[in-house]
């Protein structure tokens, strides 16, 4: 699952770039094109979905690998993407703050156990199966907290905003599942990566381009855009791929 999430992410990335370039777009407005229409929110999305459509161990097992791809690519390209001179992070593998501004506060890799740091020790601030039960609502939350820092003018008259939401939400989903309709590989496989190929743009996104100061507005407003419109898009691609895959 890993190197399939791994060379579709790539591939989208590519997408991505020629867009840029045709569109003559900044620095910045290319980072966030690149950071929210490719990278989706594996975590706090993506593996609720996962483990309440196939199953808690799919979930924890597939979710942990769309992690990975993930951060692989968010923590070395993306990062650079907005800022050429950062330095790749080993540690950001492993982990991801809640805040990228300070490190008071961490979870895991599979987004589920949430530590604070006590002295010079990380103590456990919740349970995995507690904290696990929050992640989507989590989500939303954050979604809420951009949308209303937002001007919602800009929201839903900025061409931008609905281009990055169409490629993360649609566009990039159904060329997953036509990819892999023809990939002979298990099943639920397919379907967990195309769960994933089918959450909003991850709010690391955001984070990322307000630390760096760059295109905050339109990576917080992609963020929340998207989020609101899984309501509508990922029951019709899933529905979609459970017909097509079998599932």
């Amino acid at each position: 699952g890993y190197v399939v999430l791994e060379i579709f992410y790539i591939l989208t990335i590519g997408i991505c770039l020629v867009l840029s370039r045709a569109m003559h777009l900044t620095r910045g407005q290319k980072a966030v094109l690149v950071g929210a229409a490719v990278m989706p929110n594996s975590a706090f999305i993506g593996i609720p979905l996962i483990s309440a459509l196939l199953g808690s161990e799919a979930g924890a097992l597939y979710g942990a690998a769309g992690i990975m791809a993930y951060n692989i690519l968010f923590f070395t390209y993306v990062q650079h993407l907005f800022d050429p001179e950062a330095k790749v992070s080993i540690k950001a593998f492993l982990y991801f703050s809640g805040s990228m501004e300070n490190d008071f506060f961490k979870t895991d890799f599979t987004g589920e156990a949430y530590y604070v740091k006590q002295g010079d020790t990380w103590v456990s601030l919740l349970g995995p199966s507690i904290t696990g039960n929050t992640t989507t609502p989590l989500a939303l939350m954050i979604a809420g907290g951009m949308l209303a820092r937002s001007d919602l003018k800009k929201l839903v008259t900025n061409p931008m905003v609905w281009l990055i939401t169409a490629l993360r939400c649609v566009v990039f989903p159904l060329g997953f599942l036509a990819a892999l309709y023809f990939l002979p590989l298990d099943r639920t496989l397919c379907m967990a990566i195309l769960i994933l190929a089918s959450c909003p743009a991850g709010s690391l996104t955001a984070v990322l381009a307000k630390q760096y100061d760059t295109e905050g507005e339109l990576a917080s407003q992609a963020v929340a855009h998207s989020t609101l419109s899984i309501l509508i898009s990922v029951p019709l691609v899933l529905s979609l791929g459970s017909t097509l895959l079998g599932i």
